[in-house]
């Protein structure tokens, strides 16, 4: 499974082989197992654990892509979750899994299946009615009546009234007959109601009051937030100070950081740093990075120290923009159980938290050398381009080290001790270890936006680069599957992270998993999703309309080149003041003692300052022989 339990008595794989959890360390960071066989105890990490099912491993158990689902599906899926989870913890109660059967008039055997489908990776998506389609991410309703049964649910179930399911299906009957249409199943509708949110569903036929007091904090309380990874706020903000690129050293701007906060311990859950305008991406990033262990983050980025926290939360609130509400950010925070909720406006009580930590972290940044402070009256004269010295690795990993050595051990003034200890002590004394999610590259996938592209002889073309990998030669100007008369190219998944483009994620349909697709060619320099856009506003301004790889390229290699002249004018620039500098101050110093050593003449004041600029003229200079001690005088004769 992609996810799975660590508490004493559960088993797992270490190095290969079976082994049983004895007892939990105390720190998070490790457990003590039991080798089953020669029953020697050991202490180990927790991120070296896998699963004890062998078909778990990252990569064996079949991925469905989000993308590809329709609604219909994704809302039987979950119908089929909120059937099972009564169940995942108390399989073993057969009295129980039969009164659940009978109830919804399921067979025994059927919710068993669900179960062990849900269980192989803890994901929604495993729970997808197969073989029964109707088309990638399409309804199998025709538009005409998709038209009728949303229709009717708006006006019908969301309404005041609050009239029950049957009187929607009646209304959707009814209409059909008018139309000369066969109705579809009541199963069909109901599906279309379980996919509308409960809030929405609560706001729209009991009021805005109802919605708000089950689903909105208040100022005096945060409800829900009662123990660790409960409620999660996410929010964005520019941080206050200009980086520099990593070749160049040129100054590149501000960056953006998107940072989650656990609201029960304060603690940091997850952060993500880009040039990219904030939205659902860094949200998205935001989110996988606050999912997964950081143990490996701290080794890339070369930080000492221990951030024992992972697992899915909750619920997480995030910003109310329109940038955030992606239906893709949706899905994926369903597929890992999690709800995500939208703070409406005027309600500050809804972020206090994470907003209040953002301006923590500001004050910290504003000493860093390139700070543009919080205003320009702050700021001053304090030239930041001129200053900036820290690039975008080098500003996440002080980042990281603020966080993790700092921030998360000193007293939080809330608590009454530090956000760290607060989130320990939770999941120990609250919820327990919350499981590990084994297939780290599949979390970050699911969070990265996607594309449909087809796929050519050449590979697939995505924003004016080409892509290549021998994974796509099967589907090359491959075909839908429908009738003869309407053969339409076939378009197929890919994904791509932001931090480096050179490299697509191609989802293949028939292997059931993603393969990597570089560049076509691959002398081809990587470079971040921000960098790319750079170029093509340099090509906009120059008024180029028609882009194909080669001119891409070459801007950006020019860019690349003008940056590199302008560091090299500007070291030259410096040496030269540095010259000039040390020049002067060596000629202003041999003056002074020159002129110290004559004796005053006329046309100087009695404390040898000059009348006159032409004064200078009528000093005697000193011969140009050499210059003899004065052997005549004798120690103490001007006493």
């Amino acid at each position: 499974m992609n996810e799975f339990p660590i508490q004493p008595g559960d088993r797992v794989t270490y190095q290969g082989k079976p082994h049983q959890i004895r007892q939990l360390t105390g720190n998070m960071n490790t457990v003590v197992l039991e080798d089953p066989i020669s029953g020697r105890l050991l202490t180990v990490p927790v991120r070296y654990l896998r699963s004890p099912a062998p078909e778990a491993e990252a990569g064996t158990v079949p991925v469905v892509p989000l993308e590809l689902v329709s609604d219909e599906q994704w809302a039987e899926a979950k119908r089929r979750l909120a059937i099972i989870e009564p169940l995942l913890n108390r399989r073993g109660d057969g009295k129980l899994v039969h009164t659940v059967a009978q109830q919804h008039q399921l067979g025994a055997a059927t919710l068993y299946r669900w179960m062990n489908q849900f269980e192989a990776t803890g994901q929604v998506s495993q729970l997808i009615p197969r073989g029964s389609s109707g088309g990638e991410g399409k309804s199998r309703l025709s538009p005409e009546l998709e038209a009728i049964v949303r229709s009717s649910v708006e006006e019908i179930y969301l309404n005041k009234q609050q009239y029950p399911l049957k009187r929607v299906y009646r209304d959707v009957t009814a209409r059909c007959q008018r139309l000369g249409l066969t109705a579809p199943h009541l199963n069909t509708v109901s599906n279309r109601v379980k996919a509308i949110r409960e809030e929405k569903k609560i706001r729209l036929r009991h009021g805005h009051k109802a919605a708000d007091d089950q689903f909105r904090p208040h100022p005096d309380k945060y409800p829900g937030a009662d123990f660790p990874l409960a409620v999660v706020q996410i929010d964005h903000t520019p941080g206050d100070v200009i980086l520099v690129d990593d070749e160049t050293r040129m100054p590149l701007g501000r960056p953006w950081i998107t940072m989650a906060i656990d609201v029960y311990s304060r603690i940091v859950v997850g952060f993500y740093v880009s040039f990219e305008t904030p939205g659902a991406l860094g949200v998205g990033m935001c989110v996988a990075n606050s999912l997964l262990p950081k143990d490996s983050w701290l080794d890339r980025l070369n930080v000492l120290g221990e951030w024992p926290c992972w697992g899915k939360m909750r619920k997480i609130y995030v910003d109310n923009g329109k940038e955030f509400r992606g239906n893709m950010l949706m899905r994926a925070c369903e597929e890992y159980g999690i709800d995500l909720e939208w703070r409406p406006v005027r309600k500050p009580n809804y972020g206090g938290h994470i907003e209040r930590l953002l301006g923590t972290f500001s004050r910290e940044i504003h000493e860093l050398p390139g700070t543009t402070f919080s205003n320009p009256q702050q700021r001053g004269e304090y030239p930041s381009a001129d200053k900036a010295a820290l690039t975008l690795k080098e500003f996440e990993r002080w980042l990281l080290h603020l966080v993790v050595n700092i921030y998360h051990k000193r007293t939080h003034s809330a608590l009454g001790q530090s956000p760290l200890k607060a989130f320990v002590d939770g999941i120990y004394e609250k919820t327990g270890l919350p499981p590990l999610l084994q297939d780290e590259e599949r979390v970050k996938r699911d969070f990265l936006p996607y594309y449909k592209r087809t796929v050519q002889y050449y590979g697939v073309v995505l924003d004016h680069i080409h892509y290549y990998s021998d994974v796509l030669r099967p589907w090359v100007h491959a075909r839908e599957e429908e009738s003869p008369k309407n053969r339409r190219k076939r378009k197929f998944i890919f994904k791509r992270d932001p931090r480096d483009i050179s490299i697509l994620y191609f989802y293949d349909p028939e292997a059931k998993c993603y393969f990597d697709v570089p560049y076509r060619e691959l002398k081809r320099p990587p470079m971040t999703l921000w960098e790319h856009k750079q170029v093509m506003r340099q090509l906009e301004s120059k008024g180029v309309t028609e882009v194909d790889e080669p001119t891409f390229f070459a801007e950006y290699d020019q860019l690349r080149e003008i940056e590199a002249q302008a560091v090299n004018q500007t070291r030259l620039v410096r040496r030269q003041r540095r010259q000039a500098k040390a020049k002067s101050s060596l000629s202003k110093s041999v003056r002074q003692e020159t002129i110290s050593a004559v004796p005053a003449p006329d046309g100087l004041t009695p404390s040898g300052q000059i009348r006159g600029a032409s004064a200078l003229a009528q000093v005697p200079l000193p011969s140009t022989g050499t210059i003899q001690p004065f052997d005549e005088l004798e120690y103490g004769a001007f006493d």
